[in-house]
């Protein structure tokens, strides 16, 4: 069961990338299908199965949505989607944090230093959207923050910081191409680190919970 779901999660990305790159209107079902299979996944391997998780990746279909919508203010609406998600995610692992060591300060004054550097110049470029976008940085580079100083000993320690760092790096792309200057295959790149970081939070998080063998 684990493995057909994450063979299907990664044949629906590929078709999402090319659909992006050839600008299909199959993407109406292939972009909000990643959502769903990870729904699915989660809700069938996870043994916690943590209402917050759930929440999470439908309120991010839900911002998928809107931004393939993209009309009019809607871009808006997305954000304050996915800032909830980024939300219900430095909860979930804020809860998960245990002794903070040296390395998770170096690492979390890091990522803090890449925000604000981020933040100076992006923001004075997005027009009436300055408020709006401050928040959203600050928020996705606190759920980066509570990923690295989850404890350690957690399976898929690892993923999961890496799932946040590929969605602050999607969010980057995205602010760049929208706010800043095209950006080279922006919309792919943008949805591969997207794709990536979902599934990495995810998997990482159930494995944080105890890996169960039972759904393999």
């Amino acid at each position: 069961m684990k493995r057909t779901l994450r063979i299907l999660y990664f044949v629906v990305l590929l078709g999402e990338l090319l659909g992006v790159y050839f600008e299909s209107i199959t993407r109406w079902i292939t972009k909000p299908s990643l959502m769903i299979i990870l729904l699915v996944y989660y809700v069938a391997v996870s043994k916690t199965k943590h209402p917050s998780m759930m929440l999470a990746l439908i309120t991010a279909l839900l911002g998928d949505l809107f931004l393939l919508a993209n009309v009019g203010n809607i871009f808006v609406v997305a954000l304050f989607c996915f800032l909830l998600v980024h939300l219900m995610y430095t909860n979930m692992f804020k809860r998960q944090i245990d002794a903070i060591e040296t390395i998770d300060w170096i690492g979390s004054l890091s990522v803090v230093g890449a925000g604000i550097l981020l933040g100076a110049y992006i923001v004075p470029q997005t027009g009436s959207l300055k408020v709006q976008v401050s928040i959203y940085i600050v928020v996705i580079v606190l759920m980066t923050v509570m990923a690295i100083l989850r404890n350690k000993q957690l399976p898929g320690y690892a993923m999961v910081v890496l799932g946040a760092m590929l969605f602050l790096t999607s969010d980057t792309i995205l602010a760049l191409d929208k706010f800043v200057f095209p950006f080279f295959f922006g919309n792919i790149l943008i949805m591969a680190t997207y794709g990536l970081a979902q599934y990495f939070i995810v998997d990482g998080y159930i494995l944080g919970e105890g890996d169960s063998t039972t759904w393999d």
